[in-house]
């Protein structure tokens, strides 16, 4: 082989490896390039949904506001029916003094009625105070970003 064919094979196989390795970089470069725009996809994709979930949230948590104030209100209602119902008995034992059997009869079931009224009343606070104690756990945990809920994302 001569100097001149061992240059001319010499020159062919670099400009063979400058080529190659172009295209490898090129490749490379267009399959960084799929990479990111998957990557940048999926991360709007991402912050959508976060979005999506931050808004239900707040609906859900405007929502929860509404009901426990609705609640508060029958509470409030409900204990000042309980204390007038309270008051209308005070005052018919009074009045009431001088008892006949009918009469026992009647405040009996009066009685039997007022109790009645007043279970449920008990009833519906402890309802409402389970309420509250679950809406101040969703809260912390909403806090403390742990419990299987939705969470605000920051």
């Amino acid at each position: 082989m001569t100097t001149s064919e061992l240059l001319s094979w010499t020159t062919s196989a670099t400009l063979v490896v400058f080529v190659v390795v172009r295209e490898w970089r090129s490749g490379a470069k267009q399959l960084s390039a799929e990479v990111l725009h998957n990557y940048e996809t999926l991360v709007k994709q991402q912050k959508d949904q976060i979005l999506h979930y931050e808004q239900e949230f707040g609906k859900l948590k405007s929502e929860m506001a509404n009901m426990e104030k609705g609640l508060i209100a029958k509470l409030g209602k409900l204990e000042g029916q309980l204390q007038e119902k309270d008051k209308q008995l005070q005052t018919l034992s009074e009045i009431l003094a001088n008892r006949n059997p009918e009469l026992e009869k009647v405040l009996a079931e009066i009685r039997d009625f007022m109790k009645e009224l007043n279970d449920t009343n008990m009833h519906q606070t402890k309802i409402l105070e389970a309420s509250q104690k679950r809406d101040k756990g969703i809260d912390d945990s909403t806090d403390a970003q742990t419990g299987n809920i939705l969470r605000k994302n920051n």
